[in-house]
């Protein structure tokens, strides 16, 4: 299904040699999966570890760039939290390096259990790369076997917000 891999490979059958290339579809040429926004947000749930830390640092009396309330704390989304971290907000940031490692720990399993060349990560990678990527890494090559980290890259996806249109 494409979650892990190129759904349908056609540039790596014309790069192994072959020239007619037949591709069967499962579902109509207009079907399109409904929209999850979020999908990624909600495996590792930034807005979740945005709310505990909000709510940690309220109860001390001290706001944050993405909560300024206990009111605001059912608001908080992770594209607000992102917004925050790209201003410089510090929890802002510590959110996604926590969520950077947590994603990195799920991709070195993964990677550990089926060695992929690729995986590719859509939703809210593509729009906060930035925001995940170091943490991510540095996860992926603590938990990892080396061969298997080192043979293995993650990226964005090209399609972003459309890829589960289409996967």
């Amino acid at each position: 299904d494409g979650a892990l891999a190129d759904s349908i490979p056609i540039r790596k059958m014309q790069e192994m040699g072959c020239d007619k290339i037949i591709v069967v579809l499962t579902k109509p040429d207009n079907y399109r999966k409904k929209k999850h926004p979020e999908f990624m947000a909600k495996l590792i749930d930034i807005a979740q570890v945005g709310r505990s830390a909000a709510m940690e640092l309220l109860q001390t009396g001290r706001p944050c760039a993405f909560c300024a309330s206990m009111a605001e704390l059912d608001s908080i989304t992770a594209k607000s939290i992102s917004i925050a971290a790209q201003n410089g907000d510090e929890t802002a940031i510590e959110v996604y390096k926590y969520v950077g490692r947590m994603l990195g720990k799920a991709m070195a399993i993964v990677i550990d259990l089926l060695n992929p060349e690729m995986i590719v990560i859509g939703s809210v990678f593509v729009r906060s790369e930035q925001l995940l990527r170091d943490e991510m890494q540095k996860a992926i090559n603590a938990e990892c076997l080396a061969p298997a980290a080192a043979a293995c890259r993650v990226v964005p996806a090209e399609l972003g917000e459309a890829l589960g249109d289409i996967a």
